[in-house]
C-alpha cells in the first residue's frame, strides 16, 4: 500500500474532523451510501468496525497479511453493499473478514510462507497473548453460531457496544439482546467443552474482550482503506489497489457468488420442475401429524424372519427432553452402507408435553437449518470428522406439532466416499470407512417462525453409522436355470441401418440432472458438480452471457436472491454442457458459442419462442409471484429458448445464425404436435432433456421429413421399435 506518510497523517486528521455518522445506525449509513455513494457514510462504517475487522484478521494472520485482508474486507463491502442486511452490518463484516483471512492464510500456507515472518513492519506488533490459541478456537466456534446469536456477540463482546446500543442497531428490544447474548455465550461454552476447553459463559465474554482490547487497527491503514474504498465506490480505483489485495477481493467475491448460486439452486429447482408440471419435494417437512393408513393384520412371520425385519426397522436416537420436546436422528432404510452410496439421515421431533409446540423451518424443503449446520460426526475412537456445509435458499415459515405426536423435521442426504477423495472437499460428504457416531447438537428450530427467533436449544441422541469398502469383485454364480441363448433372426438390411434414437443427446449436451434418477431427491453429488462448473467460469464471461441472453429475449433480469439473473446463470451451467469439459470451463468452445449468441436477432428468437409456445400449449417467461419472488411460466423461462437454439449447428453457418436455415427448421417445428414431444420424452430421451430439447431433436431428424413434410407414422414406428429394444425393467421404471 504505497502511501505518503504525510498524506496519510493529513487524511487521518481530516477524517477525525468529519462527522462520524451523526449517530446513525449502520443500516442508515449503508442506505445513505447506496443512495448517493456518500463518502462520509462509508468512512463512518469503516471507522466504526475497523477494530473488530482488524482483530479477526490479526488473530489468523501476520501483520502484513492482516493489512491486506483488512482492506479487502471493506472493498468487498463496497462491491456487495446492496446485499448486506441493514440490521446486521457488523455480523456480515465479521463473516467476510474471517472468510478473507482464512482464504489468505490457506494461500500463504500453500506458498510455504510462515505466519511468523514479518518484514519491515510499519506499526507496533500486537502484544503476545498467551491464550492466542484459545482465542482462535473461540473465534472458530463463533463463526458457526446462527446469525441471530453471532450478531449480538459481535456487537457486544467484540465491538464493546452496550446492550442498548446493540438493540438499536439490530432493531429489537434490549431484553432480546440480553437473552440472546446469554444464550450465545452458553452455547459457545458448551461447544468449547466438547473440544476440551472448559470455561464458563462469562469467561467466553472475557476471551473476546481480551481479543478486542489487544490491538486496534493502525490509523494509517484505516485512512488508506477509507481512501481506496471511496475511490472504488466512485469507479476510480484503477491502479490504486495493489494486485494482491485486488486478487484477494475478487477471490472472496467469487466464493460468495458461488455460495449464493448454491443457495439459489433450490429455488431454481422449484422453477424448473414447475415448468414440467411436476411437484418436487426433496426433503419433507411434517405438518405436525402423522397420517396413518388403516392397519391391515398380517400373518405371523417365522421368528428368524421377524428378527431380520426388526434389524431393518429404523432406530431413532432421541436426545434429552427439553420443555417436553425431544428431537432424534435416524438412518433411512439401512444402518450399514458401502463407499459410493448415499446415506439418508432423518431428523425427527416428538412432543411429550400437553400443549401444541411451534417450530420454524427454512426453505421449501425443510432442510435449510440442518444443511447449514451439519451434524457432529466422530470416529469410533472419538476423533471429529468435518462435514462441509451447504447454503440453500431460505424461506422462513411456521409449523407446529400436536401433543403426543412425532414427525419428521427433515430428510437429508449424506454422500459416502473413499478417503482417497478427501481433497475434493465436497459439501455434505463423509470420507472414509469404519463406524461413525452422528449427532445434532444445539438445534434451534423450536420457537416462533421468525428469522430472529432463538427458540429452545435441543440435542439429538447419538446414532451409529457404518461405512464399508465397496466390494467390486463379487463371485460369479452359475445359474442352473439359465436358458440357452437363442440367436435372433437377421433383420432386413433397411432396419439394420436405422439410427439408434436413444443415443441422441440434447443439443446443449447432457445436462446436469439435479434430481436423482427415479427419485424426487436433490442429489448431493449433482449439486457439487454444479458448484464446480460455476467456480470454473470466469465471472466476466458468465455476466457477458447473461447480458447477451437479455438482449436476445428482450428482457431485463432483476438481480438479487432469488432472482431471474441468478436462475439464468445456474440454468446456463446446467444445460450448456457443450461449453464445458465435464466440470471445467472450455474457453475455446464457449467462445464459439458466445459468438453465435451475439449474431442471433431478437426477432428470430421471438419467432422461435412463439412457435414453442404454440407447440407445447404453454407460456414461456417469468412472472412476479410476490414482492421479492418470481416464478417461471409453465413452458420455462425466456432464456431457455436461446440456450436451446445456440448449440444447434444446423441453424448456423459457422458461428453466425442463419435466417434462411432458421426458416427451414422453424417450418419443421410447426408441424410437430405436443404428442410427438411427449412420445420422445417418455420413450426415447434418457438424458433428462427439456421439452424444447425434445422438439429440436425431432426437428433435426432428416429421415422423418420427406420434402420437408413430417412423416409422423414413420416416426412413431421408429420410436416403438426403439422402445421394444429396452429391458422390461427400464420400461416400467420410467
Amino acid at each position: 500500500m504505497p502511501t505518503s506518510p504525510l498524506s496519510v497523517v493529513i487524511q487521518h486528521l481530516l477524517a477525525d474532523l468529519r462527522p462520524d455518522g451523526d449517530g446513525m445506525t449502520d443500516g442508515e449509513l449503508l442506505a445513505r451510501f447506496l443512495r448517493s455513494r456518500d463518502e462520509d457514510s462509508l468512512a463512518a462504517l469503516v471507522r466504526q468496525h475497523a477494530s473488530m475487522v482488524w482483530g479477526v484478521c490479526r488473530r489468523l494472520l501476520n501483520h502484513h497479511d492482516a493489512e491486506d485482508a483488512f482492506q479487502a474486507t471493506f472493498l468487498v463491502l463496497v462491491r456487495k453493499a446492496a446485499d448486506v442486511p441493514r440490521e446486521a452490518v457488523a455480523n456480515w463484516l465479521y463473516g467476510v473478514a474471517r472468510q478473507t483471512a482464512v482464504r489468505l492464510r490457506a494461500t500463504a500456507a500453500k506458498q510455504g510462507r510462515r505466519e511468523t515472518q514479518v518484514v519491515n513492519m510499519p506499526e507496533p506488533t500486537m502484544p503476545e497473548v498467551r491464550d492466542a490459541d484459545l482465542q482462535r478456537v473461540v473465534d472458530e466456534e463463533l463463526s458457526r453460531l446462527p446469525d441471530h446469536y453471532r450478531g449480538v456477540v459481535v456487537l457486544c463482546d467484540l465491538e464493546g457496544m452496550t446492550r442498548k446500543a446493540a438493540a438499536r442497531q439490530l432493531g429489537i428490544p434490549e431484553g432480546s439482546v440480553a437473552s440472546r447474548l446469554s444464550r450465545a455465550r452458553a452455547i459457545l461454552a458448551k461447544r468449547l467443552a466438547q473440544r476440551g476447553v472448559v470455561i464458563s459463559s462469562g469467561s467466553v465474554a472475557a476471551v473476546f474482550s481480551a481479543a478486542s482490547a489487544s490491538g486496534s487497527a493502525p490509523p494509517a491503514l484505516v485512512a488508506s482503506t477509507i481512501k481506496t474504498a471511496s475511490l472504488l465506490a466512485a469507479g476510480q480505483a484503477a491502479g490504486v489497489v495493489s494486485a494482491k489485495v485486488a486478487a484477494l477481493t475478487e477471490g472472496v467475491l467469487k466464493v460468495m457468488f458461488v455460495s449464493k448460486i448454491n443457495a439459489a439452486l433450490s429455488a431454481v429447482l422449484i422453477l424448473g420442475v414447475m415448468a414440467t408440471g411436476t411437484t418436487l419435494l426433496t426433503y419433507r417437512m411434517a405438518a405436525g401429524q402423522n397420517d396413518k393408513k388403516p392397519t391391515v393384520e398380517k400373518p405371523v412371520e417365522p421368528a428368524a424372519k421377524q428378527q431380520k425385519q426388526k434389524d431393518k426397522e429404523a432406530f431413532t436416537a432421541w436426545g434429552k427432553e427439553v420443555d417436553g420436546v425431544q428431537i432424534g436422528i435416524q438412518l433411512g432404510e439401512q444402518r450399514v452402507y458401502t463407499v459410493g452410496e448415499t446415506a439418508t439421515l432423518i431428523v425427527r421431533i416428538r412432543n411429550n408435553g400437553k400443549q401444541e409446540v411451534p417450530y420454524s423451518n427454512g426453505d421449501f424443503n425443510g432442510g435449510e437449518y440442518f444443511l447449514r449446520n451439519p451434524p457432529l460426526i466422530t470416529t469410533a475412537d472419538g476423533k471429529p470428522v468435518k462435514i462441509k456445509q451447504m447454503r440453500p435458499f431460505t424461506l422462513i415459515q411456521g409449523n407446529s406439532i400436536a401433543p403426543g405426536k412425532e414427525a419428521d423435521l427433515t430428510k437429508l442426504s449424506l454422500a459416502l466416499r473413499s478417503l482417497t477423495d478427501r481433497e475434493k472437499d465436497e459439501a455434505w460428504t463423509l470420507y472414509g470407512t469404519g463406524k461413525f457416531h452422528v449427532q445434532y447438537n444445539d438445534v434451534t428450530v423450536v420457537g416462533e417462525a421468525r428469522p430472529d427467533s432463538g427458540g429452545l436449544t435441543i440435542t439429538t441422541g447419538k446414532l451409529e453409522l457404518e461405512v464399508k469398502e465397496a466390494d467390486d469383485k463379487k463371485p460369479t454364480i452359475e445359474n442352473p436355470d439359465k436358458k440357452p441363448t437363442v440367436e435372433k433372426p437377421v433383420e432386413p438390411a433397411g432396419r439394420q441401418e436405422e439410427r439408434d434414437l436413444g443415443k441422441i443427446e440434447p443439443p446443449g449436451g447432457v445436462p446436469l440432472l439435479l434430481v436423482e434418477p427415479g427419485t424426487k431427491k436433490i442429489g448431493v453429488d449433482q449439486l457439487n458438480k454444479v458448484s464446480k462448473r460455476l467456480e470454473s467460469v470466469p465471472e466476466k464471461d458468465l455476466e457477458q452471457w447473461v447480458v447477451e441472453l437479455e438482449r436476445i429475449m428482450d428482457v431485463k433480469m432483476k438481480d438479487g436472491l432469488p432472482s431471474p439473473r441468478q436462475a439464468c446463470r445456474t440454468d446456463f451451467v446446467v444445460h450448456m454442457s457443450v461449453a464445458f469439459d465435464d466440470l471445467g470451463w472450455n474457453t475455446k468452445a464457449a467462445d464459439k458459442l458466445y459468438k453465435r449468441a451475439c449474431t442471433m436477432p431478437t426477432k428470430e428468437a421471438t419467432a422461435w419462442k412463439e412457435a414453442f409456445k404454440s407447440l407445447l400449449k404453454k407460456k414461456i417467461g417469468i412472472e412476479q409471484a410476490g414482492k421479492d419472488e418470481f416464478t417461471n411460466l409453465a413452458g420455462g423461462p425466456p432464456w431457455a429458448v436461446p440456450l436451446a437454439l445456440i448449440p444447434v449447428d444446423a441453424l448456423h453457418e459457422g458461428q453466425k445464425y442463419s435466417v434462411e436455415r432458421g426458416k427451414k427448421y422453424l417450418a419443421r417445428l410447426k408441424q410437430l404436435t405436443k404428442d410427438d414431444i411427449s412420445l420422445w420424452s417418455d420413450k426415447v430421451d434418457k438424458f433428462g432433456g427439456t421439452e424444447l430439447d425434445a422438439a429440436l431433436n425431432i426437428m433435426l431428424l432428416d429421415e422423418f421429413f420427406s420434402k420437408e413434410s413430417f412423416q409422423r407414422d414413420k416416426f412413431k414406428a421408429a420410436v416403438e421399435r426403439q422402445d421394444d429394444k429396452k429391458p422390461a425393467a427400464e420400461k416400467h421404471g420410467r
